[in-house]
């Protein structure tokens, strides 16, 4: 608002100190003449404003700075517990990932050993191996122990001979479940099918056995493999101990727990958190809490943990208590927190939920200094900015008398003059504005002086006329400059900036298209796109152009009009056909190191596969032929040019838009 306001006085004394009448769009009978503002009403008026604002901000402050603290707080702790609930969650579950990964290899490594063993006791009776020949295969083989299983006319199985002497006479049974199943169906060389485990050929993987089974520290891995080449199956097994890491999640919680609000933290498994088990047989299903400790056990513990399992749109819960309320808790009457949140994990077997306690106390004691805090500095920064906002809307109005001045010599067509303004305001924005707007008003008039003289003796003379538009648009930019201002000025002073913005738009898209045509350096090239240019935009078309700074004198001016006219008027006439506010096209121009590019995109409409083929065909064309116009030349035209010079010309689609591309190298084939 307060820019407009500025544009409006600074115009203002420029129109007025030349005695320009603005008359305005409305009947003559109403049409009067503009009155200059002086400089301290548009003081008082921003003084004003400032001022009814500040008072606004005064008294909104207390009211809504509490809610607002409230509101931060409680969600800034109840993100950072569900973030903490997440990075539990990708723990557990990479955990889990990286333990599946290790087993696997540990299968592929052990089903490896079982099949090499299995190579060496190749056609030896087991009646001649003996416990020191299978030592030495398990230390060639890096295993632990190997033991040789026999088949009984009962259907159980003897481990007939093995490293450890212990193992020899065991038999195995029904009792076994799906690990008999395996081994009946490995030694009947049947597909297995047992639920747990894995199968390879002529070989089974058992799952891992930890030390609830083996009374023991460590992790088991048992392969059995039988292919029919020995009256055994061989049985080596490996220690997995590394199968059992939690180390990441510990130290995960570990260092959530060195924040001093946060008290403590719990992973349970909520089957067993709500039904607990006298003996535990399987850490992973049977232990309430998996990770942690829960200290700060309250009584409705359960009943919360169940109605949050059951609720199936619920993800987490809170409840506020003291420390009275949690048995064994020294700190009685201290504000505490706790949050039950569900821990979603991949292909879980049981569920998880995270239980954290955090203490309140530090929360409260920061929301009140953050009460106090606030209003002081809200009531400081709105004391100061009342005692110093006349003095800075002062100093900005300072560069005011430059700008006008300025704005003069430029409308008599001084094109030399330069503002120099350091404020860190709108001004300096609004002078390197006007001095680029001056800059490039006088670098075209200059290089148009230039190139029409270097225009006389050039041969291609059906383009001196456009040139001369050329320089007719520019002139009437710079002759119609002081004009354009006092347009704006008017829309500013009737109380329509948005108008005055759209005008002044208008005049920039005028001179950032004359000065994109005269950036060209090859003159023929220049005229030719300004008056594509001028057709685009009479016709309403959007267009967009990127054409680099290049001579592109290579290939000469002519066959490179033909190849660009041709492709530039198709995609004209195809977007023609549509409404206004859909007709696009884009051109783009370059040098590449080794060719010219250019390429043309239309949002016409998709050219149909079966017209691809045959659109450089001569006399094939999708447009309607009238008499004897004769239709089904341009591209052939264009193709032969291309192709004149080795270059290469392609057609698609893209982003809804039709493109022809085009590159030519700087050497062609033929001349």
């Amino acid at each position: 608002m307060i820019p407009f306001t500025l544009l409006c006085y600074i115009i203002e004394l420029s129109c007025s100190s030349t005695k320009i009448d603005l008359y305005l769009h409305v009947p003559r009978s109403r049409r009067t003449s503009v009155k200059m503002k002086q400089s301290h009403r548009l003081v008082s008026r921003i003084n004003s404003m400032v001022t009814i604002l500040l008072l606004l901000i005064g008294v909104l402050a207390s009211f809504l700075m509490k809610e607002l603290i409230d509101h931060l707080g409680v969600g800034y702790i109840e993100e950072d517990v569900t973030t903490k609930a997440m990075m539990l969650s990708q723990s557990i579950n990479i955990t889990k990932r990286l333990d599946e990964q290790l087993e696997q290899k540990y299968d592929e490594r052990l089903y490896i050993s079982a099949k090499s063993i299995a190579n060496e006791l190749k056609g030896k009776d087991i009646r001649d191996i003996t416990s020191d020949d299978l030592r030495i295969l398990s230390k060639e083989w890096n295993v632990e122990d190997i033991t040789l299983m026999t088949r009984q006319e009962d259907g159980n199985f003897l481990f007939a001979m093995s490293t450890n002497p212990k193992e020899i006479g065991y038999k195995t049974g029904t009792d076994w479940g799906f690990w008999h199943t395996a081994f009946t169906q490995l030694w009947e060389r049947k597909p297995l099918d047992v639920p747990s485990g894995r199968s390879f050929s002529n070989g089974w993987i058992g799952p891992l056995v930890d030390s609830e089974t083996q009374k023991g520290e460590e992790l088991y891995k048992f392969a059995y493999y039988y292919n029919g080449e020995t009256d055994f199956i061989i049985a080596p097994f490996i220690i997995a101990t590394d199968l059992k890491n939690d180390d990441h999640t510990v130290r995960l919680l570990n260092t959530m727990l060195d924040n001093n609000h946060i008290k403590e933290i719990s992973v349970i498994n909520v089957n067993s958190f709500l039904n607990p088990v006298s003996e535990i047989h399987d850490t992973k299903v049977d232990l309430p809490v998996l990770y942690g400790n829960n200290t700060f056990s309250l009584k409705q513990d359960k009943e919360i943990v169940q109605a949050l399992y059951q609720d199936s749109n619920a993800t987490s819960h809170s409840i506020n208590f003291t420390g009275e309320h949690a048995p064994g808790i020294a700190e009685d009457g201290r504000h505490y927190q706790k949050y039950y949140i569900k821990i979603p994990t991949a292909d879980s077997p049981v569920d998880r939920m995270m239980m954290l306690v955090m203490d309140m106390g530090e929360y409260d004691r920061l929301k009140t200094q953050s009460y106090l805090v606030t209003f002081v500095v809200s009531a400081l920064t709105i004391m100061i900015i009342l005692l110093l906002i006349q003095w800075i809307t002062r100093q900005q109005l300072r560069p005011m008398e430059a700008i006008i001045q300025h704005i003069k010599r430029v409308s008599k067509g001084d094109f030399s003059s330069r503002l120099s303004i350091s404020n860190k305001n709108e001004f300096e924005w609004l002078g390197k504005q006007l001095n680029d707007m001056t800059e490039r008003m006088g670098d075209m008039i200059h290089q148009i002086n230039r190139q029409a003289n270097e225009e006389v003796t050039f041969t291609q003379s059906a383009y001196h006329e456009e040139l001369k538009k050329l320089m007719t648009s520019v002139e009437s930019i710079r002759h119609d400059f002081h004009n354009h201002m006092s347009v704006v000025k008017g829309l500013i002073q009737i109380g329509s900036p948005d108008r005055a913005l759209d005008y002044l738009t208008d005049i920039t898209k005028e001179v950032n298209r004359i000065r994109e045509s005269m950036d060209i350096k090859n003159p023929e090239l220049s005229v030719f796109f300004h008056s594509k240019f001028l057709t685009a935009e009479n016709n309403q078309v959007q267009l967009r152009c990127v054409i680099e700074a290049d001579p592109f004198d290579f290939i000469p001016s002519l066959d490179q009009i033909k190849i660009y006219s041709n492709l530039i008027d198709n995609a004209l006439d195809e977007v023609l056909k549509l409404p206004y506010e859909q007709r696009r096209i884009h051109i783009t121009l370059k040098r590449e190191p080794e060719s010219y590019y250019f390429r043309v995109d239309n949002s016409g409409d998709e050219i149909p596969p079966q017209h691809l083929d045959r659109l450089f065909e001569l006399g094939f064309s999708t447009k309607p032929t009238y008499g004897e116009n004769n239709r089904g030349s341009g591209l052939p035209i264009v193709k032969q040019t291309i192709e004149k010079y080795g270059g290469e010309l392609n057609v698609y689609r893209k982003d809804h838009m039709t493109c022809f591309e085009v590159r030519i190298p700087f050497l062609p084939s033929s001349s």
